[in-house]
């Protein structure tokens, strides 16, 4: 078997409900980086001096997807506002700890109060930001906050608001291409080419996230790797739904980066 491209990694919720002792050579088997999410039996808590450990004895790279199930970092509630921030810079910490070369993040998004200002979740997002770069800086962990889908529930779906709540950070933005497939803003997005530190990158047809193999939708994948391609010095992170469908979009995707 040839060796994993280096420039294409892996990442998937679902592999979360796996212990990571397993997960993890399955992992570099196929890949030469997992961007583990560090939520369930992978919370960073759980699996971090496993990964310590595994990275003594094997060549695997890690980035991080901060936790993202009953998080909100512009919550209403300041409690639950002020535990979300603090799981997501509990994460840069842990990340830090093994090595982790990028850590991910989600923006706010919209409970049903909140659809009544989305504007007090823009500058709570912004505020939140800033304190999560600042962890980012003290642990020295490159950071990226990630657009999303298009729901009702989810706001930053589009550029602007993300470039405007880390402005003045040294966070970046994780272009999600199945996520900007599905808001219709995939040129607004590979305008700010420059400004993306992490790629996300699945199929859909652009009407929900299904997180489908590459090639499975309508996702311009040639037109949007060669776009990002010749500014883009991050990883390509694949999102499949399990190891088998991660491996079949790698080798489509491998063989448009070569």
């Amino acid at each position: 078997m040839a060796a994993p491209s280096s420039k294409i990694a892996i990442s998937s919720p679902w592999f979360s409900k796996t212990p990571v002792e397993e997960m993890a050579p399955a992992v570099a088997a196929q890949f030469s980086c997992w961007e583990i999410v560090g939520e369930y039996k992978h919370h960073l808590s759980i699996s971090g001096p496993f990964l310590r450990e595994f990275l003594k004895s094997h060549p695997l790279r890690f980035q991080v997807h901060a936790p993202l199930s009953d998080i909100n970092i512009a919550s209403f509630s300041e409690k639950v506002r002020e535990a979300s921030v603090t799981e997501v810079c509990d994460a840069v910490k842990m990340a830090a700890g093994f090595g982790a070369e990028m850590l991910t993040f989600h923006p706010g998004h919209l409970s049903p109060v909140a659809q009544l200002d989305p504007g007090r979740i823009r500058a709570l997002t912004g505020e939140a930001v800033r304190r999560i770069a600042k962890a980012g800086r003290e642990h020295g962990v490159p950071l990226a906050i990630e657009n999303m889908p298009k729901t009702r529930m989810t706001a930053f779906q589009g550029p602007a608001d993300l470039l405007q709540c880390v402005e003045g950070t040294d966070v970046g933005l994780c272009l999600d291409v199945g996520h900007a497939n599905t808001t219709g803003n995939m040129d607004d997005y590979l305008a700010v080419a420059d400004s993306v530190k992490n790629i996300h990158i699945h199929d859909n047809n652009g009407g929900w996230d299904d997180h489908l193999v590459l090639g499975a939708g309508n996702l311009p994948l040639a037109r949007i790797v060669s776009a990002l391609k010749p500014s883009f010095r991050g990883r390509w992170v694949i999102e499949s739904r399990d190891l088998e469908e991660g491996i079949r979009s790698r080798d489509v995707l491998g063989r448009l980066l070569e």
